[in-house]
């Protein structure tokens, strides 16, 4: 079971399917949301059935993420399209909203400082199940609402999938953290 969860909303963009470095068969759901896409791993089997399915219907998704060495990687538990009984329309805010981590972790440090061009850097020392993120930059924005210790994380994840020098495809997650609370505490808004 995985301690970190996604929830995620947007138009369906349709399924790659590519061989990573390792040789390794990779199968991924694209969804635009507003201001980005995201890419969710599926199963051949599940790839295969999505495969023909026309882009452009609004669609939700849900989750686990895998978190390793720095990796986020969002691997498909459920999907349920536009036009399927009960499929709510996406709403606006979650258009905006994209791919939603949530997850224990602990914010070991936080800091910030005046670079020489005069910007503040706010930086977090954070440990997840499967990684550590040293120096992690977040915006002065977010910075006032991360707690120090342990720590339930919200954050967004956000995809790219490029050619790398030898003209393969690869794809790289990154998270931006919105918030880190305290463990016991819960919030009714994101």
């Amino acid at each position: 079971m995985s301690k970190y969860k996604f929830n995620c909303a947007g138009t369906f963009a349709g399924v790659s399917s590519f061989t990573d470095d390792d040789g390794e068969a990779v199968n991924l759901l694209k969804i635009d949301y507003m201001g980005g896409k995201v890419n969710v791993q599926l199963s051949p089997e599940t790839a295969e059935k999505f495969q023909k399915k026309q882009p452009g219907c609004d669609c939700r998704v849900s989750g686990d993420v895998l978190v390793g060495g720095g990796s986020f990687k969002p691997v498909l538990s459920s999907i349920q399209f536009e036009g399927e009984k009960d499929f709510e329309p996406v709403s606006m805010e979650e258009s905006f909203a994209g791919l939603i981590f949530t997850g224990p972790g602990v914010v070991e440090s936080k800091r910030s400082y005046t670079s020489k061009s005069g910007n503040l850097v706010c930086l977090v020392d954070v440990k997840l199940f499967g990684a550590s993120l040293k120096d992690f930059e977040v915006s002065s924005e977010v910075f006032p609402q991360i707690a120090e210790g342990q720590v339930n994380i919200y954050g967004q994840i956000v995809s790219e999938v490029k050619k790398t020098f030898k003209g393969d495809l690869i794809s790289k997650n990154w998270l931006t953290i919105f918030k880190a609370r305290p463990l016991g505490e819960t919030s009714k808004r994101r």
